[in-house]
């Protein structure tokens, strides 16, 4: 066993030997630090301590899969300590030359065209980054192990997801709850009053999760509004994985291979839909012009992906379709796409059809479904859960609208600007259709017309406007700042309509308030480009509504 004491006590070695001593890119035959909890490498706040290497056969990035969420956290702290000290010295030329290797665990920055020495390096020394960096390579790798020693499966006790994994999930939520709970905001122009308008972002994100599926399901239903006016067609199309990516198959031989991971799997599923997408563009079948529609991923009980489609089509898209899913499954099991047609592929039944269930109805199920896990203890065991943070893991999406262009990011801008006094003429008249107070007679209808007029033509009406600003890495970049209608001759400002305000002022105005009988708030919010926070007129009831995707 070795032992540095104290990292700025290394410095008689060479950079690279300290970095690929403590932190390896690759699999050795003894490894390198024991978690650092156990040895205090962070107390107090202070950034001197012990870091022990003790004899194991496991590569670094095993060892930190069987990390804890406290772990893992210190872990950051650790890492980004190490370039602090390493960089609060060194030229630029060692800066540069730095920036350009791979670090702990194999890590490289990300460069861009806005990337400048400085922002790479702040990256480095940032141990929010390096927890970014090393929970998505924990998580998948934890669930890639679980699956190769057989632990996930329906004849096992663990199924979609690891239940270290589903502990981590919730450990982190805590977390970020609390933080949010502990965050509040005061909408700018009423800061100056005797009354200021005040929330926290945890009241945000918790009415954000409520309204997902409800906005979602209006997307769905204006897509097959559409569809219908246009005497489209459409089907539901299930994608899954080969043989080889399935550790313990419900049915049919095992074939495992041990390479590979859900994150493989879920990409050779998204590889499996570019190639039916090139089939559609050959024939000159383009997305929004002959199809579009919705997916969801699913997770197999052996943690391997699968993928729901609904797609609205123009007629012979399901021909191109389906030659093209033959085609990519050819080398499965003997007449596999033949004996599980009906499952990889359903097709609707025109309107008429007495025994017909509509589109909307038939992916809303999966939607919902993979929706409702909650934080609450019923909702943090269940399947959906278990899908929400095996998805999570493999750093997959679990939905998705395609063949719908630019429409997500101008529906969030348009619910900033809804109760804006200055808002111009066209954009209020648009954004009051699109999202209609509660209580308004015929609610669903205005807006489930506005959305599928917005859908076909009222999106490109609107325009953003943009400024460049320097984010906090130092990095210039174009934010969104406002919101036009082509018919105004104005635009909206939507960025820093609300202001930061300390946790116990805010604590104090909303016990004043709640003392006065002004329980709650009217908030439309998104955490789209650009600081926004939009907040009403206090209401005996509380809703908060928001829209994001």
């Amino acid at each position: 066993m070795k032992v540095w004491n104290n990292v700025s006590d290394a410095r008689n070695i060479t950079l690279a030997e300290m970095f690929e001593d403590y932190f390896p890119t690759q699999a050795h035959a003894a490894s390198y630090f024991i978690p650092i909890s156990e040895v205090s490498v962070i107390t107090g706040g202070s950034e001197a301590g012990d870091l022990v290497e003790l004899s194991h056969s496991n590569s670094a990035v095993d060892q930190i899969a069987n990390y804890g969420e406290v772990e893992l956290t210190q872990l950051a702290r650790f890492v980004a300590m190490t370039h602090r000290q390493y960089l609060a010295s060194a030229s630029i030329a060692e800066k540069s030359s730095h920036v350009n290797m791979a670090h702990a665990f194999g890590v490289m920055v990300r460069k861009t065209k806005q990337s400048t020495l400085e922002s790479l390096v702040r990256r480095l020394k940032d141990a929010r980054w390096w927890r970014r960096q090393i929970n998505r390579l924990a998580d998948e790798r934890r669930e890639h192990l679980a699956q190769v020693a057989g632990k996930l499966g329906r004849q096992t006790d663990q199924q979609c997801c690891s239940a270290a994994t589903m502990e981590i999930m919730r450990d982190r939520k805590l977390k970020t709850d609390k933080f949010l709970g502990d965050t509040y905001k005061v909408v700018s122009r009423t800061a100056d009053l005797d009354s200021p308008v005040v929330f926290s972002l945890l009241e945000v994100s918790q009415a954000q999760q409520a309204n997902r599926i409800n906005e979602l399901y209006v997307d769905i239903k204006a897509m097959e509004k559409i569809a219908a006016g246009k005497l489209w067609g459409w089907m539901f199309v299930t994608l899954t994985a080969s043989a080889e990516y399935h550790s313990n198959p419900a049915l049919g031989k095992k074939s495992y291979n041990p390479d590979l991971s859900p994150r493989d799997a879920n990409r050779s599923i998204s590889q499996d839909w570019v190639a039916i997408r090139g089939a559609l563009k050959e024939q000159g079948l383009k997305p929004h012009e002959s199809y579009f529609g919705f997916r969801v991923t699913e997770v197999h009980e052996d943690g391997c992906p699968h993928w729901h489609l609904l797609i609205f089509h123009a007629p012979g898209v399901e021909l191109v379709v389906e030659k093209a899913i033959r085609r990519l499954y050819h080398n499965r099991s003997k007449s596999y796409f033949e004996k599980n047609k009906d499952k990889i592929m359903r097709i609707g039944l025109p309107k008429e059809d007495v025994s017909a269930a509509s589109a909307a109805s038939y992916i809303y199920g999966y939607l919902a479904f993979a929706l409702s896990g909650g934080s609450g203890a019923k909702e943090s065991s269940g399947t959906a859960y278990k899908y929400q943070c095996a998805i999570r893991a493999m750093g997959a999406r679990q939905y998705e609208l395609f063949g719908i262009c630019g429409s997500r990011g101008k529906l969030r801008a348009l619910a900033r600007v809804k109760r804006l006094k200055e808002c111009p003429e066209h954009i209020s008249k648009l954004a009051n259709r699109l999202h209609v107070d509660e209580g308004v007679e015929g609610r669903n209808e205005i807006q489930l017309s506005a959305r599928m007029e917005f859908l076909l033509g009222d999106a490109d009406k609107i325009e953003f406007i943009k400024e460049k600003a320097l984010n906090s890495l130092g990095e210039l970049k174009m934010k969104v700042v406002g919101v036009k209608h082509k018919d105004d001759d104005s635009h909206v400002v939507i960025a820093g309509l609300c202001e930061d305000i300390e946790t116990d002022l805010a604590k104090k105005i909303l016990t004043r308030k709640r003392g006065k009988g002004e329980n709650s708030i009217v908030v439309n919010y998104s955490r789209g480009a650009g600081a926004f926070c939009q907040v009403g007129a206090p209401s005996n009831q509380k809703n908060i509504m928001v829209l994001r995707d």
